[in-house]
């Protein structure tokens, strides 16, 4: 069935059936909970195939745990979401008997372009958030994890019908065409040059977007920090997935005075993650992506301070695809490892003196996905908070705005637009927030307040809006 095809079919089931139940959107989770519980190995086997290589652990904790805890929080949630939702009326209704309330009724037909880097999360968190909502979904995952795409093919045959979620697999023909469909929404996670193009075949059909996109997502470190502990948790941030991952730090903004020592405690801690027995070093997805990467380094060489490289054993024994943990020191700002987004293993290091060049160097580039704040100082991180834009912030840690139950997930401007999965933001986004009046007593006297109307009642109503 082509994707047209599969979108008719769920329109019309839609419009046969109307708005799913409690009992039908808690079924849906389930069943997309216990999809992703049983059949754990083989998915994370299928992953490490199109990967050519990646931990066991990368993919369950940060790809397939993610969205089973997302799952349950929804369910523990979802009869509370769904109740009509209670405003007040205003004067004079409220003094009447006028009722006035949100219901939350959903959208219809969903379509989620998932990426490659977390392909079960970017597939998954979108779909159980538009279940939620009482929608059908059509999933398209990246032709860059073929053996993925193939096994959910199949389980999804197992665990759901057509009706409720179908899937549709191909290159980049097929994904033009699968955003160029007139859904009720789509999500789209991937890079904002393509979000582009989806955008604008998107806008053929006025079809609302969530855009779940990355950028240059900076690590600032104030200097009142322990660089040897902090300089761990950095290169265990930037070595998960190889960088692959959105909200990955991007590069890093430092006292100049501290860089010295900085520079050593990173690739030492480097070398000694990346030589131990329980690191497995995820490759970079493709030859096209490897190269690209390789090029951004090639170029600094030529245009940075310095580029060191960790030179651990696993270095030499890797596959073709693997970039070892990479530093480009002070690159400067016309090169392309400064503006790109570079999702691989590779950290530049940029000099600030003051909390002015902080902020001036974010505020210079475009709205990243997040900002890292490393540091004790409440003013100097208030100020960075207040006085940049990001999706999200989170200071003294890695990724957890993004991993936290009630915080929405998003980003802004170029970083993407829409919210998603913390708090019931994803239910909202997948549904039509539907405003319902019911006139109390006044139903029978307020024709008198359309025009024509008498000129004593127009004089009371200039007076009442002063």
């Amino acid at each position: 069935m082509n994707a047209l095809d599969l979108l008719q079919l769920q329109k019309k089931t839609f419009q046969i059936r109307n708005i799913p139940s409690l009992s039908d959107r808690i079924s849906r989770l389930s069943r997309l909970e216990q999809l992703l519980k049983e059949n754990t190995n083989e998915i994370i086997q299928a992953i490490e195939l199109d990967f050519r290589g990646r931990g066991y652990e990368v993919t369950y904790i940060s790809d397939i745990l993610s969205v089973i805890l997302h799952i349950r929080y929804i369910k523990s949630k979802l009869r509370k979401w769904i109740t009509p939702f209670k405003r007040p009326s205003d004067f004079p209704f409220n003094l009447t008997g006028a009722q006035s309330y949100i219901v939350y009724e959903p959208l219809g037909v969903v379509g989620i372009i998932s990426a490659f880097n977390s392909p079960v999360s970017t597939t998954f968190t979108g779909t159980a958030d538009a279940f939620a909502a009482g929608n059908s979904v059509i999933i398209k995952p990246s032709d860059l994890v073929p053996s993925f795409s193939d096994l959910i093919k199949r389980l999804l045959d197992q665990y759901f019908a057509k009706e409720e979620i179908g899937i549709i697999e191909g290159g980049v023909e097929e994904t033009l065409q699968f955003a160029s469909l007139p859904f009720d929404h789509l999500m789209f996670t991937g890079s904002s040059e393509t979000a582009k193009q989806i955008a604008s075949l998107a806008s053929k059909n006025l079809t609302p977007l969530l855009l779940e996109l990355g950028g240059k997502t900076p690590v600032i470190i104030l200097d009142d920090n322990d660089l040897e502990a902090l300089s761990e948790k950095i290169v265990k941030a930037r070595l998960l997935n190889a960088g692959q991952i959105c909200l990955s730090p991007d590069y890093i903004l430092a006292p100049r005075f501290q860089i010295p020592s900085l520079v050593e405690h990173l690739i030492k801690s480097a070398e000694k993650i990346e030589s131990s027995g329980r690191y497995i070093p995820t490759s970079i997805i493709s030859k096209k992506h490897f190269d690209r990467i390789q090029s951004l380094i090639e170029e600094a060489r030529f245009h940075a301070k310095q580029v060191i490289e960790s030179n651990s054993s696993l270095n030499k024994n890797q596959s073709e695809f693997f970039i070892p943990f990479t530093l480009v020191i002070e690159p400067s700002k016309n090169l392309r490892i400064s503006n790109e987004e570079i999702f691989g293993p590779v950290l530049p290091i940029i000099p600030y003196d003051t909390i002015e060049e902080i902020i001036n160097t974010i505020n210079e580039g475009k709205k990243p996905l997040a900002v890292y704040i490393f540091g004790n100082h409440k003013k100097n991180i208030n100020a960075i908070i207040n006085r940049t834009s990001s999706g999200g912030v989170c200071v003294n840690d890695f990724f957890l705005q993004a991993g936290q139950m009630n915080l929405p997930v998003g980003g802004v401007g170029s970083s993407g637009y829409g919210r998603f999965r913390g708090d019931k933001s994803g239910f909202i986004t997948f549904s039509n927030a539907k405003s319902v009046f019911k006139q109390g007593f006044l139903k029978k006297i307020t024709t008198a307040l359309i025009p024509p109307m008498s000129k004593d009642l127009w004089g009371i109503i200039k007076f009442y809006g002063g």
